[in-house]
């Protein structure tokens, strides 16, 4: 325990968490759309999995924070490693297989519940164990160190899942995502500790899940500071994952 009782210990184990975690995502970042068509999905097959992956996140987004909240932020992004490396082996089983679409949409579902375990669960543990061990620093340089970080490993990332999916083969990548969730996990269960923090023990889950998403409208919806941007959100993120997607389907088409 008293390797991570002090600020530099804390944000090293933060940065180097965020380094693997975000290194194992965009490993198949890349390469997903052609991993998809590969195992015989169609273009709209291949585009729709990927969006169960997004209805993964909406679904389990509020869930998931309330087990952060109640079983602690370490538990829950222990489970957010184990679920993404299950759930990367079963992409992998299924592209083998060439299974069915609806394999594919269920797993792609199982991912995304993964990224909502880590969602918001390391940056609040971070600001629990930097201000439990008096952190005389700001928040803000942490976090930019963090940003430079997880940019190197996107950047990183996927590059070099694509380099090894072209002298490979598309399923090499996925294991390795896999791997590193392990480190990660190792890395976890033996730096990460939930310091000032104090878990909330509930037995009326539904009802906080309730609670959160009508504190949510109340805050939300219902602040006109506030209102535009949330109804602006979808609009803005769509259009992006929509250029991502549109341009992966053309580089698909060129390779044929």
């Amino acid at each position: 325990m008293t390797m991570i009782t002090k600020p530099p210990s804390i944000q090293n184990t933060y940065l180097v968490l965020l380094l693997l975690n975000t290194l194992a995502a965009s490993f198949i970042w890349g390469i997903n759309t052609l991993f998809l068509l590969d195992a015989g999905l169609t273009n709209t097959e291949a585009f729709a999995a990927n969006a169960f992956f997004t209805l993964g996140q909406v679904i389990f987004e509020v869930p998931t924070g309330i087990i952060a909240d109640s079983l602690g932020r370490r538990t829950s992004y222990l489970l957010g490693t184990i679920t993404l490396a299950i759930s990367t082996l079963l992409y992998l089983f299924a592209w083998q297989a060439h299974a069915s679409f609806g394999f594919f949409a269920t797993t792609s579902v199982l991912l995304g519940l993964g990224f909502t375990f880590f969602s918001g669960a390391t940056e609040a543990w971070l600001v629990d164990a930097l201000k439990f061990t008096k952190f005389k620093g700001t928040l803000e340089s942490v976090f930019a160190k963090g940003q430079i970080v997880g940019g190197f490993a996107m950047l990183a990332g996927s590059v070099g899942g694509g380099l090894i999916a072209q002298f490979s083969n598309l399923g090499v990548p996925y294991v390795l995502r896999a791997a590193v969730l392990g480190l990660n996990f190792l890395i976890a269960f033996l730096l990460m500790h939930d310091l000032g923090f104090k878990p909330k023990r509930s037995r009326y889950i539904f009802k906080d899940m309730k609670k959160i998403f009508s504190t949510s409208v109340n805050i939300g919806l219902r602040a006109p500071a506030i209102r535009w941007m949330m109804i602006a959100a979808p609009f803005g993120v769509g259009v992006s994952f929509l250029c991502f997607f549109c341009n992966a389907a053309l580089f698909t088409k060129a390779l044929r």
